[in-house]
């Protein structure tokens, strides 16, 4: 990325942010100081700390475990139910499975967008 850095004489240097911390020579003649990057403060800690650390509190990974063990015990007991009756391996039987999947999935979303609204739960750290 270029960089204009200002002369003494009025001109501007056009440097590569790699060259931060160097002096280069003005068209003038004049040696101009490069100033070197540093992080803005608090730059640092928040870039580790996000890396890191997942974002997801405790009750936000309850959640996700639930959805997850709501979609497949639903996606199991329509399978099961399907082949009770008979009708396994067609195609509404695929079709119904996956629908009762994505209502499952849709009752935990729903669960967890009441616990936010109505208690102020937090699924995330900020």
């Amino acid at each position: 990325m270029n960089v204009q850095i200002p002369c003494g004489c009025g001109q501007t240097v056009t440097v590569d942010s790699s060259q931060a911390g160097l002096t280069v020579q003005c068209p003038c003649g004049r040696e101009v100081e490069v100033p070197a990057w540093q992080r803005p403060p608090g730059g640092e800690d928040r870039e580790r700390a996000g890396s890191g650390a997942s974002r997801l509190t405790e009750l936000g990974w309850a959640f996700v475990i639930l959805a997850v063990v709501a979609v497949l015990v639903t996606g199991v007991a329509a399978g099961s139910l399907y082949e009770f009756l008979g009708l396994q391996g067609t195609r509404e039987a695929r079709k119904f499975r996956a629908i009762m999947s994505g209502g499952a999935l849709l009752l935990v979303c729903a669960a967890g967008a009441a616990l936010r609204v109505v208690f102020g739960a937090r699924f995330y750290r900020e």
